[in-house]
């Protein structure tokens, strides 16, 4: 068997097409490729082209929904949840990871807030200021 050579777009666009093919949602299908991407520039081999056909067959067979739509219920602080509603991870980390910078600011903010409340309002003998 001879080797045959892509280039990282071609692969992106390769495992797009498979998936597009086997029902994926267009959002579902970007979601998914993104990760073979830096994996084939780094030269690793597990997230590459491997998995593709594995997830095309979870499309075909419906072990993974192509019109699943991840949900973000809120959870308690510094704490994201993602309902994946079953598609593949990588839609549903997208997702989360929209909401991790506010999330990681508000946070901050608060400990900031708590932390200048208490050392504002700690007024016991000998505590320090």
């Amino acid at each position: 068997m001879a080797d045959t050579t892509l280039k990282l777009d071609q692969v992106e666009d390769l495992a797009f097409h498979t998936l597009i093919c086997r029902g994926a949602s267009q959002q579902l299908a970007a979601s998914v490729v993104r990760s073979p991407r830096p994996a084939a520039r780094d030269g690793g081999r597990s997230h590459v082209l491997m998995h593709v056909p594995t997830d095309a067959d979870h499309l075909r067979c419906g072990k993974a929904l192509s019109a699943a739509c991840p949900s973000r219920p809120h959870a308690r602080p510094l704490t994201i949840q993602v309902n994946a509603a079953h598609p593949f991870a990588h839609l549903a980390i997208d997702a989360g990871w929209s909401q991790l910078d506010a999330t990681m600011r508000e946070q901050r903010r608060d400990a900031e807030e708590f932390h200048t409340i208490f050392k504002t309002s700690d007024t016991r003998s000998g505590a320090p200021a």
